[in-house]
C-alpha cells in the first residue's frame, strides 16, 4: 500500500506543481529527461532512453515537449550527423534549480518530525531498496 500511495503522490499534479511552480507541470518522464541532460550535458536520445528504462519513443515525445517549452534543444551530434543530440537551455537549466530547490524543501517539511537517526535509516533503506528493484529490472526476475 505505501508504493501504491508514493507512485501516486509522485505523479499528483498537486506535488508536481509544487516542485516545477508551472500551471501545467512537467510530467514525470519529462522531468527526469531535464534531470538527465542537466547533469549529463548534451546527451545522445539513445542514452537518454536507456537512463530512464523506456522506449526511444516515450523520449522523443518528452524531448519534444521540453523542446517546446523552451528547456532543451535538440541539434545534430557533431560525432555522427545521423544522430540527434540534446542540450539544456538556461532556462531548462533555471526550471531544474528551482525544481531541485523546491523539492528539498518538500522532502524537509514532509521529514520534519523524523529525528536525524531515523532520517538516515530511512535514507539507507530507501537506496537499499531502490538498489535491489534496479538489480531486478537489470535481470529480468
Amino acid at each position: 500500500m505505501a508504493w501504491r500511495e508514493l507512485r501516486r503522490l509522485a505523479a499528483a499534479q498537486a506535488i508536481r506543481r509544487q516542485l516545477y511552480g508551472f500551471e501545467t507541470p512537467l510530467d514525470q518522464g519529462q522531468g527526469d529527461a531535464l534531470e538527465y541532460v542537466v547533469n549529463q550535458g548534451p546527451c545522445r536520445m539513445g542514452d537518454l532512453a536507456k537512463f530512464m528504462r523506456v522506449d526511444p519513443s516515450s523520449v522523443t515525445r518528452a524531448v519534444e515537449r521540453l523542446e517546446t517549452a523552451g528547456l532543451v534543444a535538440r541539434t545534430v551530434d557533431p560525432h555522427d550527423a545521423r544522430a540527434v543530440q540534446v542540450s539544456c537551455t538556461d532556462d531548462g537549466l533555471a526550471v531544474y534549480r528551482d525544481g531541485r530547490e523546491r523539492a528539498v524543501g518538500l522532502l524537509e517539511h514532509a521529514l520534519a518530525d523524523f529525528n536525524e537517526e531515523d532520517q538516515l535509516l530511512l535514507a539507507e533503506l530507501m537506496e537499499r531498496l531502490v538498489t535491489a528493484i534496479e538489480m531486478m529490472a537489470d535481470t529480468g526476475d
